[in-house]
């Protein structure tokens, strides 16, 4: 799995929404757009992020819950890596023209990262060239604490799950779905049987609405949030957990839900 990764930092003090997915993605979609008609770019651009519906978009936001300032991440996977110039214009645009919140506020204070290197700071952006990484394994643990750190929207039986009735098996499949459709493969059915023991679970539902002003409507996208203690986990299924640091899981990934971590037991 091929990623880049954008760091964005805003240098200022107001507080932004508890949660900041839905704001941050319909500006930097107006922002992208604009983007596309100045530069005379292929109108694709904005239809691939956008436009196109029932498809795995090759990009998701990264963000925490409840910050107390503007600061998150932007990640492209596999060949939508190639539109990272176009993706830090569209910020750009975003930040100090198309702005944010009901009042579209602007900033000239903000700084920008690929992959860790600052190539944006004080009205300044430095040409880079080395912007794609490989996705790494990370070495097998057994037993860890799984955080489902923003909303996880996942069916069963055709309905969301809203309780702690979710399983793990449902977050390795989705996980294991989502890197398919990333790299343009058709669904396959998970070729083992997960192995682990649940020694503790924590889950609850976190209800987070947003309003689109497109479709006019209330959207909802809460999911559970919480937490797993796992033990004696197959190295396949842990890998897989891995890979969902990096890609995340379930549905609505694009407005920053779906984050997980995988970490030490206290």
């Amino acid at each position: 799995m091929n990623y880049t990764k954008l760091s964005l930092i805003i240098k200022s003090k107001q507080k932004p929404p508890y949660f900041i997915g839905s704001q941050i993605r319909g500006a930097f979609g107006y922002a992208l757009k604009n983007i596309v008609k100045q530069q005379d770019l292929d109108e694709n651009i904005y239809n691939k992020f956008f436009e196109q519906k029932d498809v795995t978009h090759k990009y998701r936001f990264d963000i925490r819950l409840g910050l107390q300032s503007y600061e998150f991440s932007f990640y492209l996977f596999d060949d939508a890596c190639d539109e990272v110039y176009n993706c830090i214009s569209a910020f750009h645009e975003l930040f100090t023209k198309v702005g944010l919140g009901k009042n579209n506020n602007t900033y000239e204070e903000f700084e920008i990262y690929v992959n860790k290197k600052i190539v944006y700071k004080n009205g300044n952006l430095e040409f880079f060239d080395d912007y794609t990484k490989k996705y790494k394994e990370s070495k097998y643990k057994k037993e860890f604490i799984l955080r489902l750190e923003t909303p996880l929207r996942i069916k069963k039986d055709g309905k969301y799950i809203i309780d702690d009735s979710l399983e793990l098996e449902s977050i390795i499949n989705s996980i294991y779905q989502r890197n398919l459709a990333l790299q343009n493969k058709d669904f396959e059915k998970l070729p083992f049987k997960p192995r682990f023991e649940i020694k503790s679970k924590d889950i609850y539902f976190n209800d987070i609405k947003r309003f689109s002003s497109v479709q006019n409507t209330s959207m909802q996208l809460g999911g559970v949030m919480g937490e797993m203690w796992i033990s004696n986990l197959d190295e396949q299924s842990f890998t897989l957990l891995k890979l969902g640091e990096l890609i995340g899981v379930g549905k609505q990934t694009v407005f920053g839900l779906g984050k997980i971590s995988v970490g030490a037991v206290r």
